[in-house]
């Protein structure tokens, strides 16, 4: 299988994905499951950075 890359095509590409995450979200979401710290969590606490931790490894997961 032979791949041309096209470099200008893939700026495009990059300016699209980005503008719709930051003006609609991509599937209608503009944060990340990490960005949405509990009401009992205090920011920056031991257990703000475990639940960072833990949400984005099940996040990663589920791609697997």
């Amino acid at each position: 299988m032979i791949v041309n890359l096209d470099p200008e095509r893939g700026k495009e590409v990059a300016k699209l994905l980005y503008e719709a995450y930051t003006k609609t979200g991509i599937f209608g979401k503009k944060e990340m499951p990490e960005d949405i710290l509990p009401k009992v969590m205090t920011k920056g606490s031991r257990e703000h950075v475990l639940f960072i931790t833990f949400t984005v490894a099940i996040d990663y997961l589920k791609g697997s």
